[in-house]
């Protein structure tokens, strides 16, 4: 669901990035650097990717809870804007004239999307990593690769680089080849960092909502590492 997404992507990388810069980016001042905008960007593009994987039910998919204990809903406004969370679930229509480049724009009412939505294939020698889990992690963490059922933008795991540059359209964009992973710099996982108490009170953020994910992400972490898993990303 919506509210689950939202928690793993709030309750982990979303406050680590936060917290691991410092600076302004630790403060409610965090807009003042301009780092926020891309680390942001990159949280909207896990959502835009989880969207895109189950158009039909997850584009407009909005549940769970504010921080003051409300039940959320579409028509409710964004914060300190006048425009409803409706307008701003699908990308590509009204303000939202933006996509990022493992999906692209598809056009038509939302039970269109399923039949109409791309996404570009990207061979990926860290997408075979994990298929090559034991049967129970992968059903544990994967349970879409262990069934076979993965959607193509599951398997989007070859490089954290995009395909182009965002200028597309100039000559030097044109011509970029986008780097690929450096395979030889593969290793085994680190523990990540945890929120801070300053920083979960700041946020008003669930404690216990928190440590359930952090301590999901942590159990991930030590079985793939004791499966024998190299990330790409370990150093």
């Amino acid at each position: 669901t919506y509210s689950d997404i939202r928690a793993s992507i709030e309750n982990s990388i979303h406050g680590i990035i936060h917290l691991s810069m410092g600076g302004d980016m630790n403060t409610m001042y965090s807009p003042m650097d301009p780092v926020f905008w891309l680390h942001h960007s990159n949280c909207d593009r896990y959502w835009a990717q989880w969207q895109a994987i189950s158009p039909d039910d997850r584009t407009y998919m909005y549940d769970g809870t504010d921080t003051s204990g409300k039940t959320v809903s579409l028509d409710d406004n964004v914060l300190l804007s006048d425009a409803p969370v409706a307008s701003v679930m699908r990308l590509g229509y009204g303000d939202m004239c933006y996509t990022y480049d493992t999906i692209k724009d598809a056009n038509g009412d939302a039970n269109a999307l399923s039949k109409r939505q791309k996404c570009i294939r990207r061979p990926s020698a860290q997408t075979q990593a994990v298929k090559e889990l034991p049967p129970d992690l992968l059903k544990e963490y994967y349970p879409s690769f262990a069934s076979g059922s993965n959607n193509l933008l599951e398997s989007e795991m070859s490089s954290i680089l995009p395909g182009q540059p965002m200028a597309a359209d100039t000559v030097a964009a044109a011509a970029f080849v986008a780097p690929k992973p450096d395979e030889s710099k593969r290793g085994k996982m680190p523990m990540f960092s945890t929120l801070t108490d300053k920083w979960l009170n700041m946020m008003h953020y669930n404690s216990t909502e928190v440590k359930a994910v952090e301590q999901r992400a942590r159990q991930m972490v030590e079985a793939l590492n004791k499966a024998g898993y190299l990330s790409p990303y370990a150093v």
